[in-house]
C-alpha cells in the first residue's frame, strides 16, 4: 500500500536540509580493514587482540570519547570524539566519519589526531589499519559479522538479490565524500554531476591491486562487487538524469526500495521485501525513521540531508585528502557543474550510460570513449577545473601497492592477463597431479563414486562426466563470453519481435497454426527471452567460436553444473589450486530466481511475491533440477510447486495446480514440441495462456529461437534487413551455414561425398535426438542415414571443427 505521508516527510526533510554553500563544506568517511601487522590478514571482532578490544583501548586513550553499544548484544561498537565518530562496518572494518569542514586541511588535522592515538595502540597490539578498496589477504567467506542484527538481516537478504553481497559486506572498504546543496536546482545539478563523474572518480581512486591473495588484472573490483549485490538499491538511482529530477523523485525512490529491516526503538525487525512505504503506512514518523530509510539504500550517490559520493575505494591519508579536494573543486564549481550538464543534455544520458562507462573503463582504462568524448580528456578536464577552483590540482593516484605487506611483495606487482593466467593455472594443475599421481587418482575415483551416488546418475548412467582438470577462465575470457551473449541476445530479440509483428516473416518458420497461435498469445513476460542456453564451440587459444545450437524451452543442465563444481572437492589438485587462486563457480539458481521475480514485479506492478509452478511433463522432467529450483524459490520466500500441465485446471479466469493451489506465475520447462504433442491433455493450461491470465517465463515466443530453422533464417535477406551491419557480421562469422536438407538447397551427392563437412539435425528436437555428424559414421552407414531423411524435416549444417585440449582422466579413462 502506498503511503504519501512518508514521501512527503522525506521530501520536506530534504528541503529543510538546504544550506548556504558559499563555504563549500566537505565531509568524509573513511573505512579501514583492521589487520595483523605481520601478515596483513583481517582481524575479527571478538576475542583477544580483536577489534572489540581495540575499540576499548581507543576509547581509553581518547579524551572525552563517548562509547555506544549495540542494544541487542551489549557490545561496544564505536564511540564519538571531538570532530569525528568511529563505527564498525559489517565484518569489523573500522570507519571514521569526520564532520563537514570548510577547509580540506582541517579534515586532515582531525584524521591525524585520530591516528596519533590509534597508531600507538595498534602497534602495541600488533595491528594495522589498512586503506585499500578490497580485502587483500584472507577469504571473505571465512569472516564473521559483528554482533549487530542489522548486518545479520542484510547478509541474509543479499544472498537472494545477487552474488556479491557476501563480498560487499566483508571484503570492501570505501572513501565517501559529502557536500551540501543550497536549493532543489543546486541539488539536481550536483546530484547529476556526481552520478556522471562516478566512473571517473572510481578509476582515479582505484586502490585494489590484490583481492583475497590474488593480484587483480582489471581495475574497479570494488564496483564489480557492488554491482552484483542488489540492483534495487545499488548503482545509479533510476531517472537520475531527468531534467526535472528533484527531492520528490529521490523520496519516491526511497519509498519503493525493499526496506529489509526496521528499527523499533532498540529492536531490529526483519521486513524483507516490504518497501518503506508499506512498512511505515499509517505510522507516526520520527526523524530516526526517516534517517533509517535513507540509510538502507546504497547508490553510488546517496542523499542524507547532503550528497554523499560513495564510489571511491578506501585511500591512504594523502590520497584521501586529494580526493576530497577533487570533489570539492567540482561540486562547488559552476564550471564543473556546467560541464556535466552539457554532457547530459548533449548525449541525452541515462543511468545505462554510466554503467557502460564503468564497463569501458574497467576493460580499457583511460583508453576508451565515454559520454561521447575521450575518457582521458574528460579526466584531464575534471582535474583542471578542480585545480583552478581550489588553487591546487588534486593528485589522486591509482592502485596503491604500498600497504600490501610482507609476503605479498613482488609477486602481487606482476600483472597477468587473460589466457596467460589460464595457461599458468592449467600447468599448475598438471604439475600438482604429476607430483602426487596416486593421491590424485584416489581422489578421482572418489569423485566418480560420489557422482554415481548423486543426481548425476540417472537411468543407469552418469548424465555428465568431468576430467581431472576443470576449465578455468579468466576475467577477460568471461568478458568475452558476456559480449557474445549480449550480441546474440540483441539479435534474437529482434528476430522474435519481427516474427510477432511481420506476417511474411512468420511464414519463413513454417510453424503449424496451433503453434503460431500460442506464440502470438498475449505476452505478459516483459522479456521475450528470459532464459536461454547458448551452446558454442570456443577455441580457448584463439578466442574464435561457433554457435552449436540455442536452447530456450526447457533449458537445463544447471544442476549438473552445480553438482560437478561441488564434487570437485574430491580432487586434491583442485583443492590446492583454490587455496591459491580466487576461483568461483558460476551460480545459476538464485540468480534465475531473482531474475524471475524481477520480471514478475515488472509485470504485476507490485512487490507481492507470486505463487509459482515449475511446469513440465512428469515422464520427461529433470526432477532433481526442478527440486533444486523449488528449494531456491522457497528460500526466497516464494510458494513453489512442481506441476505436470496435464493436471492443471482453469476456472473463473484463474489457473490451479493439480493440488488445487492457485498459480500466479509459471517457470515453463515443458518444451514446446512436447506441449504440441499433448495439446488435448493440456487445454486448461493453454487456455490460461491464450487468455493472458497467467504470467509465464518464458512464454511461447521463445520457440522462435529454440527451433533449429533459426540458423538458416538468420542468413536470409529478410533477417539481414532488421540487423545492424555489426550484427550481420556477427552472424556471418559465428553462425554455421545451415540450410533445409532438400534438393532446393543442397544435393545428396555433395553431402555423401564430403560427409566430414556436414551434420544433420531435425528441425525441432532436444537432447541431441536425431542429430548425426558425418565424421562419426562410416560411408555405408552415413549413406543410409542421409537417404532416410533427405527431403524431410531436417537441416544440413556445416560441421564446426572441435577444439581439443590436454587433460588427465583417472576416473573414466587411463590417466594422462
Amino acid at each position: 500500500m502506498k503511503d504519501p505521508v512518508l514521501k512527503k516527510a522525506l521530501t520536506e526533510y530534504f528541503i529543510s536540509s538546504c544550506k548556504p554553500c558559499h563555504d563549500g563544506k566537505t565531509g568524509v568517511e573513511l573505512e579501514h580493514f583492521v589487520t595483523e601487522r605481520k601478515t596483513g590478514r583481517p582481524v575479527g571482532f571478538a576475542g583477544p587482540g580483536g577489534v572489540e578490544e581495540l575499540l576499548g583501548e581507543l576509547i581509553k586513550g581518547t579524551p572525552g570519547a563517548a562509547p555506544f553499544t549495540d542494544p541487542g548484544s551489549g557490545c561496544i561498537l564505536g564511540y564519538e570524539a571531538s570532530g569525528y565518530i568511529i563505527t564498525l562496518e559489517p565484518a569489523a572494518q573500522l570507519e571514521i566519519s569526520i564532520s563537514a569542514q570548510r577547509e580540506i586541511g582541517e579534515l586532515g588535522r582531525i584524521y591525524r589526531g585520530f591516528r596519533e592515538t590509534a597508531d600507538g595502540i595498534l602497534s602495541e597490539m600488533g595491528l594495522d589499519l589498512m586503506t585499500v578498496g578490497c580485502l587483500p589477504h584472507g577469504r571473505v567467506r571465512e569472516l564473521s559479522l559483528i554482533p549487530k542484527k542489522r548486518y545479520q538481516f542484510m547478509d541474509e537478504y543479499f544472498r537472494l538479490t545477487g552474488d556479491g553481497g557476501i563480498e560487499m559486506m566483508r571484503g570492501t572498504a570505501s572513501t565517501q565524500v559529502s557536500v551540501d546543496y543550497s536549493c532543489e536546482e543546486d541539488f539536481r545539478r550536483k546530484f547529476q554531476a556526481a552520478c556522471l563523474l562516478t566512473p571517473v572518480f572510481q578509476l582515479l581512486c582505484d586502490n585494489s591491486p590484490v583481492y583475497q591473495d590474488i593480484p587483480l588484472t582489471h581495475p574497479l573490483k570494488r564496483n564489480d562487487i557492488w554491482r552484483r549485490t542488489d540492483d534495487a538499491r545499488c548503482g545509479i538511482v533510476p531517472g537520475a538524469f531527468s531534467s526535472t529530477f528533484g527531492f520528490e523523485d529521490y523520496a519516491d525512490y526511497l519509498c519503493r526500495v525493499p526496506l529489509i529491516l526496521r528499527q523499533k526503538g532498540d529492536e531490529t525487525e526483519y521486513v524483507g521485501e516490504m518497501t518503506a512505504e508499506e512498512v511505515y503506512v499509517g505510522r507516526e514518523l520520527t526523524t530516526e525513521d526517516l534517517l533509517h530509510v535513507m540509510s538502507m539504500v546504497f547508490p553510488d550517490v546517496r542523499v542524507k540531508g547532503y550528497l554523499e559520493l560513495r564510489g571511491a575505494d578506501a585511500l591512504p591519508e594523502d590520497r584521501m585528502l586529494s580526493y576530497c579536494r577533487l570533489v570539492k573543486g567540482i561540486m562547488y564549481s559552476g564550471e564543473g557543474l556546467d560541464l556535466c550538464r552539457s554532457l547530459i543534455t548533449k548525449n541525452r544520458l541515462t543511468e545505462k550510460d554510466v554503467y557502460e562507462a564503468q564497463d569501458s573503463l574497467e576493460k580499457y582504462g583511460w583508453d576508451c570513449g565515454i559520454y561521447g568524448m575521450d575518457a582521458g580528456a574528460l579526466r584531464d578536464e575534471v582535474l583542471r577545473i578542480a585545480g583552478e577552483s581550489r588553487g591546487q590540482t588534486p593528485d589522486v593516484s591509482s592502485r596503491s601497492w604500498d600497504e600490501i605487506p610482507g609476503a605479498a611483495g613482488e609477486r602481487f606487482k606482476a600483472q597477468d592477463t587473460g589466457r596467460d593466467i589460464e595457461r599458468e593455472i592449467f600447468r599448475e594443475y598438471v604439475d600438482l597431479i604429476k607430483k602426487d599421481p596416486e593421491e590424485n587418482e584416489k581422489g578421482a575415483l572418489a569423485l566418480k563414486d560420489s557422482m554415481e551416488r548423486s543426481p548425476l546418475f540417472f537411468r543407469g548412467r552418469c548424465t555428465a562426466k568431468t576430467l581431472q582438470i576443470p576449465k578455468v577462465y579468466s576475467r577477460k575470457t568471461i568478458d568475452r563470453f558476456r559480449e557474445i551473449g549480449d550480441t546474440a541476445f540483441r539479435i534474437f530479440t529482434k528476430v522474435i519481435r519481427e516474427y510477432c509483428e511481420n506476417e511474411a516473416y512468420r511464414d519463413l518458420f513454417e510453424f503449424p497454426d496451433e503453434l503460431r497461435e500460442l506464440i502470438l498469445s498475449k505476452h505478459l513476460c516483459p522479456s521475450p527471452l528470459p532464459m536461454a542456453r547458448f551452446d558454442i564451440f570456443y577455441h580457448q587459444d584463439t578466442g574464435d567460436y561457433y554457435f552449436c545450437e540455442i536452447n530456450t524451452d526447457g533449458t537445463s543442465a544447471m544442476n549438473e553444473d552445480r553438482l560437478l563444481g561441488e564434487l570437485m572437492v574430491e580432487n586434491p589438485a583442485h583443492q590446492e589450486i583454490i587455496r591459491k587462486y580466487e576461483l568461483r563457480q558460476f551460480e545459476l539458481f538464485d540468480s534465475w530466481v531473482r531474475c524471475f521475480l524481477r520480471l514478475y514485479r515488472k509485470y504485476s506492478g507490485s512487490g507481492r511475491l507470486p505463487d509459482v509452478a515449475i511446469v513440465d511433463f512428469s515422464e520427461g522432467a529433470t526432477t532433481r533440477e526442478f527440486q533444486e529450483f523449488q528449494r531456491r524459490f522457497q528460500k526466497a520466500g516464494v510458494s513453489c510447486e512442481i506441476c505436470d500441465p496435464r493436471d492443471m485446471t482453469y476456472r473463473d479466469g484463474k489457473l490451479y495446480s493439480g493440488k488445487g493451489h492457485r498459480i500466479d506465475a509459471i517457470y515453463r520447462r515443458a518444451v514446446t514440441s512436447d506441449v504440441l504433442k499433448h495439446m488435448d491433455e493440456v487445454r486448461s493450461f493453454l487456455q490460461a495462456v491464450k487468455d493472458g491470465k497467467i504470467f509465464m517465463a518464458g512464454d511461447f515466443r521463445t520457440q522462435v529461437i529454440h527451433n533449429k530453422r533459426l540458423f538458416h533464417i538468420l542468413r536470409r535477406n529478410e533477417t539481414r534487413e532488421i540487423l545492424t551491419p555489426e550484427e550481420n557480421a556477427f552472424v556471418e562469422a559465428h553462425i554455421p551455414v545451415t540450410v533445409p536438407f532438400t534438393k532446393e538447397f543442397v544435393s545428396m551427392e555433395e553431402v555423401l561425398k564430403n560427409k566430414d563437412r556436414y551434420i544433420l539435425k531435425p528441425w525441432d528436437s532436444y537432447a541431441s535426438n536425431g542429430v548425426w555428424a558425418g565424421v562419426e559414421f562410416g560411408g555405408g552407414e552415413w549413406e543410409s542415414r542421409v537417404s532416410e531423411v533427405y527431403g524431410g524435416d531436417y537441416l544440413c549444417q556445416d560441421y564446426c571443427p572441435q577444439y581439443f585440449t590436454e587433460n588427465i582422466d583417472y576416473a573414466w579413462g587411463g590417466g594422462v
